[in-house]
């Protein structure tokens, strides 16, 4: 998706901007794309009265919505935030409850994250803060943890929360 196309069929096919991925399934150990269960067919299927869909109505206009992303990608992020994101995300990596750590693209998401809420809070600039207020809802789902008590994803990323440095400015 980041390269704003898809491929059908060998043809190559442009996407419209703003493009929004509703859901997609890519197994760890395993490449490409494969049907939903069962379980999550359900959810997109039509309502008894008719598609869900069809009453919708926007909350906020194209131009809107890709001014707000402008505004997120143009909040400035210091070195220091930058290398403490990466600490997060590296420490979910050598955490021996984890058989999968955030990727690089969690990573990215988690300072695209911060500087959302940092624009919600009327900054335009992203604090340590951020990171750590955002870091649960953006890392724990792409954990893949080993079982047993205070062994969750959530708990994961709160521990790493409590020992990876907060950068200070002196």
């Amino acid at each position: 998706m980041d390269e704003s196309a898809v491929t059908v069929d060998g043809r190559r096919c442009p996407l419209p901007d703003p493009f929004t991925l509703v859901a997609t399934q890519n197994p760890h150990d395993q490449h490409g794309t494969y049907s939903l269960p069962e379980g999550q067919l359900d959810r997109f299927q039509e309502q008894l009265g008719g598609p869900t869909v069809d009453a919708l109505q926007p909350v906020v206009d194209i131009p809107q919505l890709l001014g707000a992303r402008e505004r997120v990608r143009a909040t400035h992020v210091s070195d220091e935030v930058l290398d403490y994101a990466l600490a997060v995300v590296q420490a979910t990596r050598s955490d021996p409850r984890v058989a999968i750590g955030a990727s690089t693209r969690a990573g990215l998401m988690l300072v695209r994250l911060a500087q959302s809420l940092a624009v919600l809070r009327g900054r335009g600039f992203v604090l340590p803060d951020d990171v750590k207020h955002t870091a649960v809802p953006c890392l724990a789902h792409r954990l893949s943890v080993v079982g047993g008590p205070g062994h969750g994803a959530v708990d994961v990323v709160r521990d790493v929360l409590a020992r990876v440095p907060v950068p200070v400015r002196r």
